[in-house]
């Protein structure tokens, strides 16, 4: 069981930071822009906090998913649940999820994808 629960909460962390990268890069926080210390760098700097804070927040919700006890799991094994179509969505989701997460992990250790 807690290898379920800490996978359900740990695998949106790096899809919502390279999410967070993909929505930065549009922003004008870089190193001189900081050390100018304009409003358009603290605003950026502000606004790029705040979406990285909002997909940490949304990343919690992901573990409404999960059933309540062992007496659940053991029942959802048994009888394979209600909602096979919905469990096949989220079992789709969770992979593209984990495989777009470990492809830009790979991708960010490259020098010619920064």
């Amino acid at each position: 069981m807690y290898g379920l629960v800490s996978t359900i909460t740990e695998l949106p962390g790096p899809f919502g930071t390279m999410l967070t990268n993909m929505m930065d890069a549009h922003l004008t926080v870089d190193t001189d822009s900081i050390q100018s210390d304009s409003k358009v760098a603290r605003d950026g700097a502000w606004l790029s906090c705040v979406i990285a804070y909002c997909f940490t927040f949304v990343a919690t919700f992901f573990v409404a998913l999960l059933p309540q006890q062992k007496l659940d799991v053991a029942k959802l094994k048994r009888t394979g649940g209600s909602f096979p179509r919905l469990a096949a969505f989220i079992f789709y989701a969770f992979f593209v999820i984990l495989a777009t997460s470990i492809t830009g992990l790979l991708a960010s250790m490259s020098e010619t994808t920064d």
